[in-house]
């Protein structure tokens, strides 16, 4: 089985052996579906990529109603961003020619057109790859895609494996490495300009307690995004955790800070950013729906920016739609 390691921790892997690997992109016919979801939908979830295009940052757009959901999510992407704060991984001008799915394996077959032998190099290939898998994989049904170009099953593009269905290896934008048997939590920073929030993920132990898997994401947003990326820290200098408590039957964590949490003093972006990123990176553990901040053991009313933080935030309370991109 091959390993395909992508920028950022972004990683793709080989699917076993798939009966379509090579040739033309046909299928048995009682194989072969169109993906249409059993009811409309009228938001989708896109993996554009930071500025740098070091990492990959999920983003909500609006779409007309449809169940045709996997081709206009997939239309969505090659469109590009509807903003000034990702940045496109699919080279412009790319078109979708057709998309289906594999009822078997769950593979989803997409063919663009020509355009997209325009990536560079072998590190954009990497990126349009992993922004296709993760954008596709967030439906039901979904476990991999394989990538036809103009009705061609390309074997290898600037190196990279295209001649086999690809797979997630792990979450999105892995930090470090994720050792065989370990679980993994996912954890939110801000992005270069503050405006959205970009997901990584990072191995942990096994077995894990649920207040144990939350230390571990806490511990990682304490210590901030990596020295050398364009990702922004969303907890102040020196905060601490000073102490968990787990509330199953509610599915409520509470968390303890030190008064350095609120050393930012003001600044509705970076409040926005920290608040957002404390309820994602803890309700991203499936058991917890709810998080109350405490500061020094006290509820308090409101942080310095005027969010109510008294009492216990959901998604829904800080936006429900991650990262929500309106048409500019």
């Amino acid at each position: 089985m091959l390993l395909v390691v992508l920028t950022a921790g972004c990683g793709l892997r080989a699917k076993s052996a798939d009966p379509q690997a090579t040739g033309n992109s046909e299928m048995p016919a009682n194989d072969k579906r169109q993906l249409v979801l059993s009811s409309e939908r009228s938001q989708v979830l896109v993996y554009f990529a930071t500025m740098d295009k070091k990492y990959l940052v999920p983003v909500t757009i609006d779409i007309n109603p449809t169940k045709e959901v996997a081709k206009v999510t997939v239309e969505k992407l090659l469109a590009g961003p509807n903003n000034d704060f990702v940045a496109p991984t699919i080279p412009e001008g790319t078109k979708l020619r057709d998309i289906y799915l594999s009822a078997n394996s769950g593979t989803v077959y997409v063919d663009l057109t020509e355009e997209f032998l325009q990536l560079k190099d072998e590190e954009e290939v990497e990126l349009a790859l992993a922004s296709l898998t993760y954008t596709l994989t967030e439906l039901p049904e979904v476990k991999g895609i394989r990538v036809s170009i103009e009705g061609e099953n390309l074997r290898e593009l600037h190196g990279v494996t295209l001649g086999q269905p690809l797979a997630k290896e792990h979450g999105v934008n892995l930090i470090g490495k994720k050792e065989e048997g370990q679980d993994e939590v996912r954890v939110f920073f801000g992005d270069e300009n503050a405006m959205f929030l970009v997901p990584v993920t990072v191995g942990i132990p096994a077995d894990l307690t649920v207040p144990e898997k939350a230390q571990q994401a806490l511990k990682v947003l304490a210590q901030g995004p990596p020295a050398d990326s364009s990702l922004n820290p969303v907890l102040w200098k020196g905060t601490k955790i000073l102490s968990l408590e787990w509330q199953e039957a509610q599915k409520l964590l509470t968390v303890n800070f030190s008064k350095e949490l609120v050393g930012y003093g003001g600044g509705s972006a970076f409040e926005k950013q920290l608040v957002g990123s404390l309820v994602y990176t803890l309700t991203s553990l499936p058991e917890v729906d709810q998080v109350q901040i405490l500061i020094e053991g006290e509820r308090w009313d409101y942080l310095p920016e005027g969010t109510d933080i008294f009492k216990p935030l959901t998604r829904s309370s800080v936006g429900e739609k991650l990262n929500y991109s309106q048409p500019s």
